[in-house]
């Protein structure tokens, strides 16, 4: 019986380094996330890891952050063989690819072009009997068609076509693994309030068929951590929560485990994948109710005490107050009882579908006086009266006199 041989891969996405929060710069509680996770990544000592886009934040980066991304990746490359990395649609391609050919030297391979896409990529001959990887970067259809044709409309028929010249490689590799790397809304996915839609007009999610070939997708792109159809495709989740919806999410990274199975039993390599928390030294939290409670901090989970790593730092607090009116000053007397206070606004009183339906029915059917005396209503939590509904209603109608003769110009 002869001994098995084993590849370990770690599967990371969505650091949109550079990014802020409600105005606050998240830099250093990104360094912070990255420190700690190289720790925990040098103990599980990989072969590859992978990074499946939106690196950054934005095409055009802040030198710190280039600099964090360059620091980081240097210290990767100190205990693994192999770093893989896809531009998302946050980032600039063009950019992050600068000077790939060079690094992948150093096993540091970035995939950021339509023809570098066109073959599995090529890490070691070990590697390479377990498992083989496709990259594809996150480019606009536009920029695919000159490899794959003029055809080419949407990401599904990127990924079609792209399944087409791969046809060939993906029957050779039938006795090993097959990994896809990719960046992309997989319809079913769910996602939170701070992804960037993928493509202005068209449909933007990729349908879970067009990737049935590989046994393992490492996706990235929205922020929540979860996997589809039947786990082979995983997204790991962002860095750090980037939005209020993102406050309860656990953020973490993937570890595939690929081992190749003694003599006599079950033909090709087996596949297993887990998902491993980040060490958090600060959250974001969202607290709801009236603002007295709030302030004496009497509300269940409402303490801003530091995360799990003991670090002295408050977490991010946002407030939604379900009092009438916002009260005097509200961010900066509840910013003495939560020092790392982002937001404050009023709460809204969430309904149901069939109430929210029945609620547009009854706006359709009011007069412009009625719509703007409910609007008003719903936000000065206090009726409108006559008079004020009056006014609000001329200078309306001023101004769309105004507009008109504006654009008849």
């Amino acid at each position: 019986m002869t001994s098995k041989a084993s590849v370990r891969i770690l599967h990371t996405s969505d650091w949109h380094l550079g990014k802020s929060l409600m105005t606050r710069s998240l830099l250093e509680d990104q360094s912070r996330v990255l420190d700690q996770a190289l720790v925990a990544w040098k103990a599980l000592a990989p072969q590859v890891v992978i990074i499946a886009g939106d690196i950054f934040d934005r095409a055009i980066a802040p030198e710190e952050a280039v600099r964090l991304l360059d620091s980081t990746l240097a210290r990767l490359l100190e205990f693994t063989e192999h770093v893989i990395v896809i531009p998302g649609n946050h980032d600039s391609a063009g950019r992050l690819g600068f000077a790939s050919s060079l690094l992948k030297s150093r096993g540091l391979h970035v995939v950021s072009s339509p023809t570098s896409a066109l073959k599995p990529l090529e890490l070691s001959p070990q590697l390479d009997q377990l498992v083989q990887i496709w990259a594809v970067p996150f480019l606009e259809p536009s920029e695919w068609r000159s490899v794959l044709g003029d055809q080419v409309r949407s990401h599904e028929d990127v990924q079609l076509r792209l399944n087409e010249a791969w046809r060939d490689d993906l029957a050779n590799a039938k006795d090993r693994r097959r990994i896809l790397v990719t960046h992309a809304f997989i319809q079913g996915g769910l996602a939170s309030d701070s992804e960037r839609p993928l493509q202005i007009g068209g449909s933007e999610t990729l349908p879970a068929a067009t990737l049935e070939a590989f046994d393992y997708v490492a996706l990235g792109h929205l922020h929540r951590p979860q996997s589809l159809s039947e786990d082979r495709l995983v997204y790991p989740g962002s860095l750090f929560p980037y939005s209020s919806s993102e406050a309860s999410q656990d953020k973490g990274f993937r570890c595939i485990e690929i081992t190749s199975g003694a003599s006599g039993q079950r033909p090709g390599p087996m596949l297993q994948h887990s998902f491993h928390p980040f060490v958090a030294q600060r959250r974001l939290r969202v607290h709801r109710g009236h603002f007295e409670d709030l302030l004496r901090g009497e509300l269940m989970g409402s303490t801003s005490k530091p995360g799990d790593a003991g670090a002295d730092l408050p977490d991010y607090v946002v407030a939604l107050l379900e009092d009438s009116q916002l009260p005097f000053e509200a961010f900066r007397r509840l910013q003495q009882v939560y020092p790392a206070l982002l937001h404050v606004s009023r709460a809204w009183k969430e309904t149901d579908t069939s109430t929210r339906t029945e609620e547009l029915r009854m706006r359709r059917e009011m007069s412009e006086a009625e719509l703007i005396g409910s609007f008003i209503s719903q936000y000065a939590r206090q009726p409108v009266e006559a008079a004020d509904q009056s006014w609000l209603l001329e200078e309306l109608h001023e101004f769309l006199r105004a507009q008109e003769g504006h654009e008849a110009k």
